[in-house]
């Protein structure tokens, strides 16, 4: 049995920042993820997100915009496969990096599903089975978000797909509907629309969306009106 001042349940931003900033208390402390160091938003939400949307940019310069930086293209092609291996590398190194953090810093990693057994005691169960008991004085949660599917759907992995397949994806679908416009759904369109695929939106949130990346944030609708997806406000249901 390993005994630590803090265990951290998930090792996405806030799990992994939460770890290093109790180590550098000198408090010694564990973390534990059932599948990746650097979460969802590190391995295949918004890195993966914004790697592609600077394709897209790119993509969109290139297209309609030559003339303005002083050059023509004919037959421009758009290779998204390429792109999303781009993507990939870099979010690899990203993920390398949070595992140099938390060698650097003397935190204990432990790859499993969390349960949770007592009010200073976390059982991990690693991949194959094995558990081990893990005792802490201070137990942070932070385990994120899931997807939320529409009553009556059905994720098949080729027409409905959450964002673990979409963002892993090297072909463009010839059109899509992004049901919900957090930081991995808002960036779709735009991902979708400068790489030459319609796309639609839709939002249960009527109110303004906004992309914020460091610091910088963007009006979703001048962004996004630049490739012309159709944002549609309101709960999404399966047609039965």
């Amino acid at each position: 049995m390993s005994e630590y001042d803090v265990i951290v349940i998930g090792a996405g931003p806030g799990g992994y920042v939460c770890a290093i900033r109790a180590a550098q208390l000198g408090l010694k402390t564990a973390i534990v993820d059932k599948q990746w160091l650097g979460g969802v938003c590190l391995n295949v939400g918004c890195i993966p997100s914004k790697a592609l949307l600077k394709n897209a940019e790119v993509a969109h310069t290139l297209r309609e915009r030559g003339k303005e930086f002083g050059f023509s293209l004919e037959n421009l092609t758009l290779d998204y496969g390429a792109a999303v291996k781009r993507s990939r590398q870099i979010s690899d190194r990203l993920v390398k990096g949070v595992g140099f953090l938390m060698k650097k810093n003397s935190i204990d990693v432990h790859m499993g599903s969390a349960r949770v057994a007592a009010r200073d005691t976390v059982v991990v169960t690693d991949a194959e089975g094995k558990t081990s008991e893990l005792k802490g004085s201070n137990i942070v949660i932070a385990t994120g978000a899931s997807v939320a599917v529409p009553p009556g759907w059905q994720i098949d992995g080729e027409k409905v797909v959450t964002y673990l397949e979409a963002i892993l994806q090297e072909k463009l679908p010839r059109s899509a509907v992004v049901i919900g416009a957090g930081a991995i759904g808002v960036a779709a369109p735009a991902r979708h629309f400068d790489n030459a695929s319609p796309a639609s939106q839709a939002s249960p949130a009527p109110t303004p969306i906004g992309i914020v990346t460091g610091h910088t944030s963007i009006e979703i609708g001048s962004e996004a009106g630049r490739s012309s997806p159709k944002r549609l406000v309101g709960r999404a249901s399966a047609l039965l």
